[in-house]
């Protein structure tokens, strides 16, 4: 099984470096977005092309 992970932060000043570090070794494709995790998923591009990735995605 393939794990897709996304990676969050909620302004451009923070890092994502230590998600990335956490995800990268055990995920096939990582998505990252710098958006508040309030915003309606079809405004999250990062999300909605990380949900189609897999084929056993729910969003």
């Amino acid at each position: 099984m393939a794990l897709i992970g996304l990676v969050r932060v909620c302004t451009g000043k923070q890092n994502t470096q230590r998600q990335h570090d956490a995800l990268d070794p055990i995920c096939w494709k990582v998505f990252e977005e710098k958006i508040s995790g309030k915003i309606a998923t079809d405004d999250r591009p990062a999300l909605l092309n990380a949900c189609p990735t897999s084929a056993t995605a729910t969003c």
